[in-house]
């Protein structure tokens, strides 16, 4: 069967949370998930849910009652500075349990997530890759997405 992609329940933030945290583990094994993902990423999560400025979607196999979501995808609505009438969704998480990649469900739920964004106005869609996630970058572009600026990092300090 075709798994059921849907908004995140509130009830079902601390299974996001076991998402994300084997998400950064997968890149980093001796990183700290609730370190990383603390409490102010959820309160935002919330702020921008009830904003109506985030999505957050999970990826389920057929049943959700069946255990673990398989999959995630946040993202939001940002107006560029600009011009205030424009709106560029950034999917900012995205990630497939290791299990169930190069079956689909990856494409379904981006696809789910860019619906949903096109709903909150979205004119133009990003997505944010780690620059050492080069499957992750061949996956957005056998999408249909293409690299159209870098964006350098430097601390502030």
């Amino acid at each position: 069967m075709a798994p059921l992609i849907r908004p995140l329940a509130e009830s079902e933030m601390p299974l996001l949370r076991r998402l994300l945290a084997d998400y950064l583990l997968e890149w980093d094994p001796s990183a700290d998930p609730a370190g990383y993902w603390h409490d102010d990423y959820i309160a935002a999560f919330r702020a921008g849910l009830a904003a109506g400025t985030l999505a957050i979607l999970l990826l389920w196999s057929d049943a959700p009652d069946d255990g673990e979501p398989l999959g995630c995808a946040i993202a939001r609505i940002e107006r560029a500075w600009y011009r205030a009438g424009d709106l560029t969704g950034i999917v900012e998480e995205f990630y497939i349990t290791p299990a169930y990649r190069r079956h689909g469900h990856g494409r379904a739920l981006a696809e789910a997530i860019f619906a949903q964004l096109r709903r909150m106005g979205a004119t133009v869609i990003t997505a944010q890759v780690l620059r050492e996630n080069t499957r992750a970058l061949h996956f957005w572009q056998g999408i249909g997405m293409s690299i159209e600026v870098y964006q350098l990092y430097r601390l502030a300090t």
